[in-house]
């Protein structure tokens, strides 16, 4: 059991390199902001936590050269505090609505079978 989590982990943390390394920080932030409409209706601020992700995303961009984060890890040199952020919004296409309906169905599938 134990083998199989760890294999999940190293699946997802995988991924999600894959995901830094290759979508832009706007379209990455722009991309959770519209992702997280849905829980808009349960409280959650969707615009607080999309700018908290893009100033996370500005600071560890602009403290290391590409590829470093080990050194991220080890505590390099701080930067200084950004004047302002503009969160750019991209309206979903009809491939992202297949893709997601796709997404949703495979989790489902997954969870309950």
């Amino acid at each position: 059991m134990a083998a199989d989590h760890c294999a999940r982990l190293a699946g997802l943390l995988m991924l999600v390199a894959l995901l830094l390394e290759h979508t832009k920080r706007e379209s990455l932030v722009s991309g959770l902001y519209t992702l997280l409409k849905p829980l808009a209706a349960l409280g959650l601020d969707r615009t607080r936590l999309a700018l908290r992700l893009d100033l996370v995303l500005r600071y560890t961009d602009a403290t290391l050269p590409r590829n470093r984060w080990r050194d991220w890890l080890r505590g390099g040199p701080g930067t200084g505090a950004t004047d302002g952020v503009c969160l750019k919004l991209h309206p979903l296409r009809m491939a992202d609505m297949v893709a997601l309906v796709v997404a949703a169905t495979t989790c489902l599938w997954v969870c309950f079978r």
